[in-house]
């Protein structure tokens, strides 16, 4: 999983520094929007899903019930909003390579 999310995330700054340079050519602005998302599941991840998971990991389990609620419902809100970045980046990325 990490050397997903992170190689993804290198391979979007690679792009967005690539699209930033050449930003008069066709689709460029979608190839950057499109890093911009590519590195913003990683940001969702570091800020938001493992401190959750290190919460979670120091709870006592008497409290585990409702500390599960919490974490639960939240975790998976943060993760659907990393996996509709990581959509929109790709979707954006492929537009912007159309126009190449």
């Amino acid at each position: 999983f990490l050397l997903f999310l992170l190689g993804s995330a290198m391979l979007s700054v690679i792009v967005g520094v690539i699209a930033v340079a050449q930003i008069g050519r066709p689709g460029s602005w979608y190839l950057l929007a499109g890093a911009i998302f590519g590195v913003l599941g990683v940001v969702i991840t570091m800020a938001f899903n493992v401190p959750l998971n290190n919460h979670l990991d120091q709870i006592d389990l008497a409290d585990a019930a409702a500390e599960w609620h919490a974490y639960f419902s939240t975790w998976t809100a943060w993760n659907h909003v990393r996996t509709a970045s990581g959509f929109i980046g790709a979707v954006l990325l492929l537009i912007g390579l159309r126009y190449r």
